[in-house]
């Protein structure tokens, strides 16, 4: 069971002429535990590095960071017309992050726009009615990586970023979800993909980042679960102001409110169409085929997505001591869906 959300919302946006990125909202919180209140505070998360997240996750009683899960704005897989042989969908991401890290413009650039269409082109170029793309972002109707129409650069710009940081470790250092489900019990923290647009809906009922209805939205949400969160102050006042650390706060929230549906750790069968899709394209975290029906495209957003064996979500029962992560809890309950 995870302890520790960090949300984190992309950003592509870079200085210093393209030699660094801004830094990423972030907002970590501590779930309640033993009937004490949890808390929520903004962090500071100039990239998504192994030692930046670790900073963050990692305890004394927890140095590996295995009882916190990174809940990202960020797109985690590719179309499985990708898969080469029987190679796995964490496997074929992480040589893609460790091909980003080292990717660098003829300027010394290493972060922005033009970069980061040159790293998709790649992999993919095209008539944009050929566009490939993953299941999960047909059912959330959410934009591809590939996708340069209209002219909302963040998915592709922002998800390039979040790859080249997570591989500049150049091993991989993070679980990824679903792709990585036939490692739980293993230690390290875990990575999901999340929409929080879906979590805003689906979660909070919102159908628009209405940011006046937040506090409201979220103090009913955790009534009804009979829950405590202490929220520090300065965060208040900043989630009235900036939608994108709303976002991230949206996102370690619904991290740990998925977990309490025992949703966070999808359920597909891994017989289905989708199931099979999963493990090696990815998933968005709470994605169901009903949240689907009503999903909308994201108006100003990014999305990401993961891949893992669906089969190994079966794995995870509750039997199963797990320092980084649930038990397979949706076994019951279909998760809920990425907005």
């Amino acid at each position: 069971m995870f302890h520790r959300f960090l949300g984190v919302d992309q950003t592509g946006a870079a200085l210093a002429g393209g030699r660094r990125a801004r830094p990423l909202p972030a907002v970590l919180l501590e779930v309640p535990s033993s009937g004490e209140p949890g808390w929520v505070k903004q962090v500071e998360l100039p990239d998504l590095t192994r030692e930046s997240v670790l900073s963050l996750l990692s305890s004394r009683s927890d140095r590996e960071g295995s009882q916190g899960a990174v809940i990202l704005d960020g797109v985690l897989g590719l179309p499985e017309k990708f898969r080469a042989r029987e190679e796995s969908g964490s496997g074929f991401l992480w040589q893609q992050f460790f091909r980003a890290a080292q990717m660098q413009g003829e300027d010394g650039r290493r972060y922005g726009r033009a970069l980061g269409e040159k790293f998709f082109a790649e992999i993919w170029s095209g008539p944009t009615d050929q566009m490939p793309t993953r299941t999960c972002e047909r059912w959330a109707r959410a934009n591809s990586v590939f996708q340069l129409h209209p002219f909302q650069k963040n998915i592709q710009t922002g998800t390039f970023r979040l790859w080249r940081e997570l591989g500049q470790a150049g091993k991989p250092w993070i679980h990824i979800w679903p792709q990585d489900c036939d490692q739980v019990g293993e230690f390290g923290p875990w990575l999901f993909e999340g929409y929080p647009s879906l979590l805003w809906r689906e979660l909070l009922g919102l159908p628009t980042r209405d940011l006046s209805r937040l506090p409201a939205q979220v103090g009913r949400v955790l009534a009804e679960r009979h829950l405590s969160l202490r929220m520090a102050p300065d965060l208040t006042q900043a989630l009235a102001r900036s939608p994108d650390l709303a976002d991230a706060f949206v996102l370690a929230l619904g991290g740990a409110l998925l977990q309490l549906d025992q949703a966070l750790w999808l359920p597909l069968d891994p017989r289905s169409t989708e199931g099979r899709a999963a493990a090696y394209e990815g998933w968005i975290a709470g994605l169901r085929r009903d949240a689907s029906s009503s999903a909308t495209k994201r108006p100003d957003s990014t999305e990401r997505s993961t891949s893992v064996r669906p089969s190994a979500a079966a794995k995870a029962s509750p039997a199963k001591k797990s320092p980084g992560a649930a038990s397979s809890q949706g076994a019951s309950r279909a998760p809920r869906t990425r907005e």
